[in-house]
């Protein structure tokens, strides 16, 4: 996958990509709630001792890995994990603020009228545009 321009550091397959931040299953949930992933990806990263097993879920504004539990124990056949699933946001925590038509007309980015957004990140620059008329 090609590096986003919100992602200071793509890691490798050991290493998650920077920045990165532990969330709760919330984020993760609200990441799919509207939107499938652009791209899926495998790695194994090191977490303390271990390597851990870990999906990584590229949408269009942020990356969400999901790092499955390393510690088990058997209960008869079962296997029971003893440690909870991790979530980790990738990439920049998006601040956005809203461009006027006349901003979006100065800088040539395409503005489409009146239920029409188009916002931008404070932090890292990115733009994102939707239509809000439902």
């Amino acid at each position: 996958m090609e590096k986003p321009k919100w992602i200071d550091d793509m890691g490798n397959h050991n290493k998650l990509p920077e920045p990165n931040k532990e969330v709760t299953v919330n984020e993760y949930i609200h990441a799919h709630s509207c939107w499938s992933p652009k791209e899926i990806e495998f790695r194994q990263i090191k977490i303390g001792e271990r390597y851990q097993n870990t999906h990584i879920y590229w949408f269009n504004d942020k990356g969400i890995a999901i790092v499955w539990p390393g510690k088990w124990t058997l209960k008869g056949n079962d296997i029971v994990y003893t440690e909870h699933i991790r979530y980790f946001r990738l990439g920049c925590e998006h601040k956005y603020k809203e461009l006027p038509v006349d901003e979006c007309k100065k800088r040539n980015i395409n503005h489409e009228g009146a239920c029409w957004h188009v916002v931008e990140c404070t932090k890292c620059g990115r733009i994102e545009a939707y239509d809000s008329s439902g």
